[in-house]
């Protein structure tokens, strides 16, 4: 995985508003995001510009759109996530040229759709477009390639983080069965057995993905991040949706 920078976490939210005061008292800045349509969301930024995103459908939403069969890999992807109970839901990849990424990635045991258009409107007004993409395989990370400027979408971190959280360190990756997705990793990669590697632990721009098993935590993915803390800590998961958040000094 040349040329992926770590992006971010999808986190799913009962409501935005709800969302914002959890995280606010777990000691994080959360921005507002802004409007997809039918959802709206809050950023968590860090310094290392990687963030999670707090999604939730807007006020307003009572119905969801149905599930068709014509929806491509990122649609079916994006319905999982409206779908799914509040929690650690998703993980997502940057890299500059998405379509050839796809390509790169299809193969017949892993077919990949092409990327389509996405945007989300600010509150001051201005506009974030971006292209997503999402191979078959929903273990593998969905892609982003920014078509406006990625400050636009993502802003600096406004101050810091009040619990300390600097930046992302490990993802712990819940997969169904780890030695299946290992040989996906390893070929996306371009890693083998011989090069003396954790098996199950891979890198993206500094940021450690380690393949377990789901039943390891609750949700998607557990985290630890880097912090200007004394000592390492657990978040409280009543407050985080029940997702394992850690804090670790550097």
């Amino acid at each position: 995985m040349t040329d992926m920078v770590m992006d971010h976490l999808v986190v799913r939210v009962p409501d935005l508003a709800r969302g914002i005061a959890n995280f606010t008292e777990l000691g994080f800045h959360v921005s507002p995001g802004g409007d997809h349509g039918i959802t709206e969301n809050a950023l968590i930024v860090f310094k290392d510009g990687t963030y999670i995103e707090l999604l939730a459908p807007k006020p307003d939403v009572s119905v969801l759109p149905p599930a068709t069969s014509d929806l491509d890999d990122m649609g079916r992807r994006w319905m999982g996530w409206l779908s799914r109970s509040p929690g650690a839901i998703d993980w997502c990849v940057g890299v500059a040229d998405i379509d050839a990424v796809l390509a790169a990635w299809s193969h017949p045991s892993l077919p990949s759709s092409f990327s389509r258009d996405f945007k989300r409107q600010r509150p001051d007004g201005a506009v974030a477009r971006w292209r997503l993409g999402s191979p078959e395989d929903m273990d593998l990370p969905f892609l982003i390639t920014d078509t406006t400027d990625r400050a636009i979408r993502v802003p600096p971190p406004p101050l810091p983080h009040p619990n300390g959280a600097e930046g992302m360190r490990k993802i712990w990756l819940g997969v169904a069965d780890p030695i299946a997705a290992r040989h996906r990793f390893n070929r996306l990669f371009k890693r083998w057995p011989s090069d003396g590697a954790d098996p199950d632990t891979y890198n993206v721009s500094g940021v450690e993905i380690a393949l377990v098993d789901s039943d390891h935590h609750a949700g998607k993915f557990a985290l630890t991040l880097n912090g200007s803390t004394t000592g390492p800590r657990e978040l409280d998961h009543g407050r985080s949706f029940d997702i394992t958040i850690s804090l670790e000094p550097r």
